[in-house]
């Protein structure tokens, strides 16, 4: 394994969730949350992230309750976590 993957706490999440992203190099990460029906519903400015431990948070007191998946892309690769809202 190169070291590299993803968390997402808490989950599921209300009004906020936090993604930990761990890199094995500077990269540029950017994301967006998709809804079951492959919508885009949310999404985020790409930024440059050091090797080693990045935090994203993710605000989402917009989105209805319900199964959202969350895809970090870092360089060439893309992460993705299922992601549940609840109130």
């Amino acid at each position: 394994a190169d070291g590299e993957g993803m968390i997402v706490f808490p989950n599921p999440a209300s009004d906020m969730t936090n993604v930990n992203i761990t890199l094995n190099g500077n990269k540029k990460i950017s994301w967006n949350m998709m809804n079951t029906m492959g919508q885009q519903v949310l999404n985020g400015e790409q930024v440059n992230a050091a090797s080693g431990k990045n935090t994203i948070a993710v605000e989402t007191t917009s989105l209805a309750d319900g199964v959202y998946f969350l895809n970090v892309t870092a360089g060439e690769k893309t992460f993705t976590k299922k992601v549940m809202i609840k109130r």
